[in-house]
């Protein structure tokens, strides 16, 4: 007779169940501990390949869709485990993946190695984060090191025997060493979706009452909870084995009552993908401890964004302005969006308004052009698309146009009405390269236009190139209309408080950082943490969300900063932020150029070509430092920082000369513009 593989006992009863693929498999559960598991054979399916073909579709490396999944996945997970990762000084990660994990990690500070089965996974740590991995199953690792913590997550459920699995991370701890586990959740069975929690490389499923007394032999002081809707637990190391035990009885009846309560919550579901989402995260807001207070919290500031922004808008419509109306093609809105967008979209129709008071029709840059779209452009005084760095293959990906307005040669054809291109950059990061059917609707998006004009002098000189100079006399230079912000609408008079805003941007990270991005990282956390002890305040501003990952070294290194969350900001508010800093340290174009047109002191940090283009514009190339190719970084930039500072009064009369040259050469678009739209 068969006996349970986690406690031996015989009283085991056998079921069906349709899995998520679509196969009938047979499980068997525990009534002493709990465990539910296949029967089927065991396979090893992951240091030969095949469990990347079932579910990595293919793929022997992940793509950038995938290594955007991992990383988000990795700091999201950090974030909820730190203080059980921040007292390990060094940590191994069982089933470790791309390394995703392993590289927050070691950002932290602590001395973290991977270990993945999957050797094509493995290896690619060391192309995408710089360091490499070892490739094997736990079970066969031998090393003469001990760690102070060994992790996994959605690991368990695949091995051949768990009660193995976990007597070798008993074996490669320290002393109170601790161990960490996370796997899908029998209670919570993908929010009451029993089929789609069973598959058939899950052979094993845990709930709290079967993955405490699994532990309980080895480890002591287990805890065990939800995160995500999956089951984590955690102990301390014995020093000696014991008999395992169950939990106590209120988490066992806990447990139960979790399970019941979430297969009565999958009779309800829904078919809009977002309602569905908006379910699943309200039950797991109910196990994830204070998920539904924070939940609750970010409701509140969306629906307070929400109400600010659709007043805003309303403002920026101009409805009594002239008719019909101009359309702006723009990236203008969006609780989470890139801040340094908003401001932009704004800048550009306040630029326009100074001559002629037009009524706008404000649309995603993004949206699918249809014949609708033509139809409504032609009813319309004229169309504007821009500003921004649009000439980008990534950031709306689609095979229309190859870059992020989705226009086709067929659409440009049919528009009949004057065609504005206005403070576009050429945004293509060292080692993209254009296909040719994006510079085949380049040719006839700016042949099409009735007015070009490109931000920087590096990319018209970039677009020349592409084009063969067929547009040479054609392309004209419009800056960035953020660049003279102050120039359209009053800003506030500086007062010197060493206030020091820093933005790090973490999209496209191996481009813009190569596999030193940690090294450099740290660099530039070791200059504010100079900085700050010597009495400047550092603010961090995030234009993304995904910007708060350099929060991991500020903390790491113990700085003082008060975090601004931009991308949850209107217009209008980062515009007033950045105007209340004394001087800006900067990685992304727009937390530059918007500093510099309210008059803030800036100090780039160059891992994008726009970023010399535009300070070779305003003759600042002092103001630059090459992140990846600077020795000493941290010094540098505490000079430059006490350089700016002593000589502001030279450095902000040096801004408004430069403003006022781009304000002139904006008027003076802005008459041929204003000549071309017409009513």
């Amino acid at each position: 007779m068969e006996t349970c593989p986690i406690c031996k006992n015989k009283e085991l009863k056998f079921s069906t169940q349709v899995s998520r693929e679509g196969k009938t498999l047979n499980l068997l559960f525990c009534k002493h501990c709990n465990y539910r598991g296949l029967t089927i054979s065991y396979k090893e399916l992951y240091k030969d390949g095949a469990f990347t073909d079932i579910a990595r579709e293919g793929k022997s490396e992940p793509d950038a869709k995938k290594i955007f999944s991992l990383d988000r996945t990795a700091y999201k997970r950090f974030d909820f485990y730190k203080k059980y990762f921040l007292s390990a000084n060094r940590l191994l990660e069982a089933g470790s993946s791309a390394g995703s994990l392993i590289d927050v990690l070691k950002l932290s500070g602590i001395d973290a190695e991977g270990i993945e089965p999957d050797k094509a996974y493995a290896e690619f740590s060391k192309k995408q984060y710089g360091f490499s991995q070892y490739s094997d199953l736990l079970e066969n690792f031998e090393t003469d090191k001990l760690y102070d913590l060994v992790c996994s997550f959605h690991v368990i459920e695949h091995v051949d025997n768990p009660t193995i699995f976990i007597e070798n991370n008993y074996r490669l701890l320290n002393k109170n060493g601790r161990i960490l586990i996370e796997c899908p959740s029998w209670e919570i069975h993908s929010f009451g979706n029993l089929k789609h929690t069973i598959w058939e490389p899950h052979r094993h499923y845990f709930s709290r009452i079967s993955l405490h007394f699994l532990l309980s032999r080895y480890f002591k002081d287990i805890k065990t909870g939800f995160y995500n809707g999956a089951l984590y637990a955690t102990g301390i190391k014995k020093d000696d084995l014991s008999e395992p035990k169950l939990p106590t009885l209120s988490i066992r009846i806990k447990s139960k009552m979790c399970f019941a309560f979430f297969k009565v919550a999958g009779i309800v579901n829904f078919k809009n993908p977002k309602i569905q989402l908006a379910k699943n995260l309200f039950l797991i807001g109910l196990t994830h401890k204070n998920r539904f207070t924070e939940y609750v919290l970010k409701f509140g500031r969306f629906l307070k964004h929400y109400f600010k922004e659709n007043n805003y808008l309303k403002q920026e419509q101009n409805k009594r302005g002239k008719k019909p109306h101009v359309i702006h093609f723009t990236l203008y809105k969006g609780y989470g969006n890139n801040a340094g967008d908003l401001v932009l979209s704004k800048a550009v129709r306040d630029t326009i308004n100074t001559t002629e008071y037009y009524s706008w029709d404000i649309r995603n840059l993004h949206s699918k052009i249809s014949e609708n779209t033509i139809s409504e452009i032609n009813q319309s005084a004229g169309v504007i698309v821009g500003g921004g760095g649009l000439f980008l293959p990534d950031t709306n990906l689609n095979t229309i146009s190859h870059w992020q307005w989705p226009v086709s040669k067929i659409n440009l054809e049919a528009i009949n009405k004057p065609l504005i291109g206005y403070a576009i950059g050429y945004n293509y990061f060292p080692g993209q390269k254009p296909i040719p059917e994006f510079v085949d609707n380049l040719d006839a998006f700016i042949n099409k236009c009735d007015f070009i004009g490109l931000r920087n002098n590096g990319s018209i000189e970039a677009v020349n190139k592409l084009l063969n100079n067929k547009y040479k006399d054609k392309i004209t230079f419009q800056p960035c209309p953020t660049t003279i912000i102050s120039k359209l609408q009053k800003t506030n008079n500086k007062v010197s408080e060493r206030k020091i805003a820093i933005n790090i941007a973490f999209d496209r990270y191996e481009k813009r950082f190569g596999t030193n991005k940690n090294n450099i990282l740290l660099e530039i956390g070791k200059a504010l943490k100079t900085l700050s002890e010597n009495s400047y305040q550092v603010y961090y501003a995030a234009h993304l969300s995904f910007d708060n990952r350099f929060l991991v070294v500020l903390d790491r290194l113990d700085i003082p900063y008060t975090k601004i969350n931009l991308h949850q900001m209107i217009a209008p508010e980062i515009i007033k932020f950045y105007s209340s800093m004394d001087l800006v340290i900067g990685m992304r174009g727009h937390a530059q150029m918007i500093p510099f047109g309210v008059n803030t002191m800036i100090l780039t940090l160059g891992t994008h070509n726009k970023m010399r283009w535009f300070l070779e514009d305003i003759n600042a190339l002092d103001w630059y430092i090459d992140v990846r190719n600077t020795d000493r970084l941290d010094e540098v930039i505490v000079d430059k920082t006490i350089a700016l500072f002593n000589s502001r009064n030279t450095v902000e009369e040096k801004i408004k000369t430069e403003q006022t040259k781009f304000y002139e050469i904006t008027k003076k678009n802005l008459s041929v513009i204003s000549n071309i739209i017409g009513m």
